[in-house]
């Protein structure tokens, strides 16, 4: 149950963004209230202050996939562009979408931080991945899906947190999931910051079996990824899950608490709610991932 490890319900909708959003404002700890005793910091997560600022100005690479999604690539790639405290650049891949993608990645490659990439036939997301990490030179990176978004400010506050700890290879936080309109969210400030040992946060999940990250609010550490190889092309919709589990293998885990890192579209024509949609698909998929991740054990 993915609630037991964020503490707050895992889907939204629009008309309950704005109470989540105050919610999240209001009670600062709520990302970790109600979690279970093995995700508490007496287990190994440790908090960090508040205020972690950083005299540098990272670089931060972002890859953004679209199949037929040019109705929502402007606005996601937009708010990864306005992004403050940090430098970033975006590759855009055009996965041969027969709609107005390559039109409005175009428009959007005028802006010299932009890089777009065309598939002249569909390589499917992981492939088109993999085929194109290499473009990502920052000093961390993330994918986002065309339907998604950044909120202001979150970049800033996963970065504040690589690099005041070194160990850590992958930063996380609160996702918003909505539906319809966009909801507005405010650039808080953090109200803590975790870091478990990575092998502890792999034992956390392991009880549950459960994804806690939805992906729009997770960046890596460019050599974590660089150390972790590609995602597996063999696993579907769990392969995020599965080079979540490798990074922390090598590396410890941060998250930032107490404001929205990430903006989670649902949609009818998500991969969630046609291709993968299904419990038996998803636990499925789960028990790949950290197979392949960990090793089977029979």
């Amino acid at each position: 149950d993915t609630r037991r490890l964020t503490g707050l319900p895992y889907r939204r909708t629009t008309d309950e963004g704005a109470r989540n959003v105050d919610d999240c404002r209001a009670r600062p700890h709520a990302a970790m209230t109600g979690v279970p005793p093995y995700l508490q910091p007496t287990s190994g997560a440790r908090r960090h202050p508040v205020d972690l600022g950083t005299s540098s100005r990272p670089t931060v690479s972002v890859l953004v996939l679209s199949y037929n999604y040019g109705r929502f690539l402007a606005p996601c790639v937009t708010s990864i562009l306005d992004q403050d405290g940090v430098n970033v650049d975006v590759v855009i891949v055009d996965d041969a979408s027969t709609d107005d993608t390559a039109e409005v990645a175009e428009r959007l490659g005028r802006d010299e931080r932009v890089t777009v990439r065309t598939n002249a036939t569909n390589h499917g997301q992981l492939r088109s991945m993999n085929e194109n990490v290499e473009l990502l030179r920052g000093d961390y990176v993330t994918k986002i899906d065309a339907d998604d978004l950044l909120p202001p400010g979150s970049l800033r506050r996963s970065c504040a947190l690589f690099e005041a700890d070194p160990s850590i290879g992958l930063v996380y936080g609160f996702p918003l999931h909505f539906e319809g309109e966009v909801p507005t969210v405010p650039d808080d400030a953090p109200s803590s910051w975790r870091v478990w040992k990575g092998t502890d946060w792999i034992d956390a999940l392991a009880q549950t079996s459960a994804s806690v990250i939805s992906q729009p609010e997770s960046l890596i550490r460019r050599t974590a990824l660089q150390q972790a190889g590609q995602w597996n092309e063999s696993l579907g919709h769990t392969f995020d899950l599965e080079m979540w589990l490798r990074l922390a293998s090598q590396w410890n885990v941060g998250r930032v608490v107490g404001t929205v890192q990430g903006l989670y579209r649902v949609h009818p024509d998500s991969l969630q709610r046609t291709l993968n949609a299904g419990k038996v698909i998803d636990l499925g998929g789960r028990l790949d991932a950290f197979e392949s991740a960990l090793g089977r054990s029979d």
